[in-house]
């Protein structure tokens, strides 16, 4: 957390050293509470210790700056350690870490309810129409680091149980002889292999997106599966009291938090949303659908929705998914490729009706677990445009024929041609390229300032001499 802090107020500093404009100026900004109270169990970032030229080099590539920024403050640590013993800032984080460690263990503590921040989903807010957003839920400093914690605890003992088809928030695991965590590059990865295998022959694809999964996923189902998995005999071997308390804080973490008792009264609230400058918000929300499925008679005493944001909800997810996961994995005759990142999967197969069949069994495992998802649409499809505008899809043809399906699959951020090529989706190219004109753009509103510190001798023209 403090590294993050680190990079954010470095980057800060690069543009106020540039400009006279006190609206640049990051020390005129009162920083959060949480940023106060984690600054003050480390000393100024002007006295942290410079890493050694040897030890930014890691197997021949330059480590990144984020692993940098960390050595440089573990090495300011163990210096202030071992010259500095008596450093105020030191007996105020062991005090700190002294807490947590009782929090942990302790039994008895209680996770704190987030605040609620609107972030949009579109680029800008609209001033006329309504402006739907997320909700992402901040904890306090102390929370996140516990929940964080027991995050880390319980991915490690429940990993397991999960099929290796499920890439998102899974521990490390050693994949092409390295031990990693897997990333959404992976399963994209494990897509091209199976497309090269088959080569130019006919493959079968079904999608299916998911509609507000993190605002929609019922706590009495999440409660359900983990009572299920702390009684597994491979999870008893753990000790008593440490799962005990995790599994206190875990439940916990939905004691404090539910979509549809407490965000969702945020939409009578406009002044919530105008304090984050977004007027006309909106919290989007699956009513109609969840009502219409049969899951629910009403809503009003459900306990329904998980933070966004939180350090718990992908394990929650993984959690909850994981018994649909074993209802495809039981149509595995060897030819079926099933890959999920989260909420986003995809079911692969050179048969249609084997295709046909693993999908039905995923969309049975969906409505058990009470989920909302955008209808699948069978082909053929009347345009190109009306392909990719469709978020969940039957089973269709992924090949040359555009009249069966499509010559492209998307998944993840990336599309894949069935010849093997590979492309970055074009929203998410669109996104990236609107966050770098974002930062050029900054950036040359400052360079433009007539409080502008720079000179116009300070800009150098790189491009070759003629």
């Amino acid at each position: 957390m403090r590294v993050k802090l680190a990079h954010r107020r470095n980057k800060e500093h690069l543009i106020h050293i540039h400009t006279g404009n006190p609206a640049h100026n990051y020390h005129n900004t009162k920083p959060s509470k949480n940023e106060e109270v984690l600054c003050s169990f480390f000393p100024p970032r002007k006295k942290w210790k410079t890493v050694l030229k040897r030890k930014r080099i890691k197997d021949g590539i330059p480590v990144s700056s984020s692993e940098k920024t960390l050595m440089s403050l573990n090495a300011t640590l163990r210096f202030y350690r071992a010259c500095e013993p008596d450093a105020p800032f030191l007996s105020k984080l062991d005090a700190f870490i002294k807490e947590i460690q009782n929090a942990v263990h302790g039994g008895d503590y209680q996770i704190g309810s987030p605040k609620i921040i609107p972030q949009l989903k579109e680029d800008k807010a609209d001033p006329v129409k309504v402006n739907i957003c997320r909700p992402i839920a901040s904890f306090g400093l102390k929370d996140k680091i516990i929940l964080s914690i027991t995050n880390r605890y319980l991915t490690a003992i429940f990993d397991p149980l999960f099929i290796d088809s499920s890439y998102a928030f899974r521990s490390k695991r050693l994949i092409k002889g390295k031990m990693m965590c897997p990333t959404h590059h992976e399963p994209v990865v494990e897509v091209m292999e199976y497309r090269k295998h088959y080569g130019d022959g006919a493959l079968y694809v079904a999608e299916c997106d998911m509609k507000k999964f993190f605002d929609t996923v019922n706590h009495s189902v999440i409660k359900k599966v983990f009572n299920q998995f702390f009684n597994r005999k491979l999870i008893r071997e753990q000790s008593v009291d440490d799962l005990a308390n995790a599994k206190k804080i875990l439940f916990d973490y939905l004691k404090v938090y539910t979509f549809n008792k407490m965000v969702l009264l945020l939409n009578n609230d406009q002044s919530h949303f105008k304090t984050f400058k977004i007027p006309n918000g909106e919290y989007g929300w699956v009513k109609n659908e969840l009502l219409q499925s049969g899951y629910y008679k009403h809503l009003g005493n459900a306990r329904i929705g998980i933070p966004q944001g939180g350090a718990l909800s992908g394990l929650i997810a993984n959690a909850v998914l994981n018994n649909v996961d074993r209802k495809i994995i039981k149509h595995q005759d060897g030819d079926l490729l099933y890959v999920r990142f989260c909420d986003d999967m995809l079911i692969i197969h050179p048969k249609r009706e084997k295709c046909l069949s693993a999908f039905e069994a995923y969309m049975h495992g969906i409505k058990d677990r009470k989920l909302a998802i955008h209808i699948p649409v069978a082909a053929p499809y009347s345009s190109h445009a009306h392909f990719w505008k469709e978020k969940s899809k039957y089973c269709y043809k992924w090949g040359s024929d555009r009249a069966a399906g499509s010559p492209w699959i998307g998944f993840v951020g990336y599309e894949v041609h069935y010849q093997g090529h590979i492309r970055v989706r074009k929203s998410s190219l669109i996104k990236e390229m609107k966050k770098q004109y974002k930062v050029v753009g900054d950036l040359k509103l400052i360079l433009k300032d007539p409080l502008c510190r720079s000179e116009k001798n300070t800009i150098y023209d790189l491009s070759p001499a003629g």
